[in-house]
């Protein structure tokens, strides 16, 4: 199926040592394993709200790239169109830079999306609801 073909892609060229697809992780492996990633990319397509993966990255320290698409144009991700030369593009700005990115994109993480935060925004909501 589609994930036989983009294994064949990848082994095509050449990039079967820099591609990993990990499959299930348990819950208190996952900020080794963001951590121990180059960047992060979410390609996504056509809608997606917050993604917490990317949040998850990039409080991991790991940089993040995200398509221009709902709600990750609201993260502090480097952006681009979803096509495949914008996100190559993207990908050699971050990597060229990626110390950079994962530091500046961890502090406002960190700072901004923290439970704290939600938490007060989730009660703002509630009390909008119950009126």
């Amino acid at each position: 199926g589609y994930y036989q073909e983009i294994l064949k892609n990848i082994a095509a060229n050449g990039l079967s040592s820099r591609i990993h697809f990990v499959g299930h992780v348990p819950w208190h492996e996952m900020p080794r394993k963001y951590s121990s990633a180059v960047c992060t990319l979410i390609p996504t397509v056509d809608c997606e709200g917050t993604s917490l993966s990317a949040l998850e990255s990039m409080a991991c320290g790991t940089p993040v790239i995200a398509t221009n698409v709902g709600g990750l144009k609201d993260l502090p991700c480097v952006h681009c169109p979803s096509d495949a030369e914008a996100i190559k593009n993207a990908l050699l700005k971050v990597l060229g830079e990626r110390e950079a990115y994962a530091v500046e994109q961890e502090k406002i993480v960190r700072q901004t999306f923290n439970q704290e935060n939600w938490g007060a925004a989730w009660k703002r909501v509630l009390a909008k609801l119950s009126l």
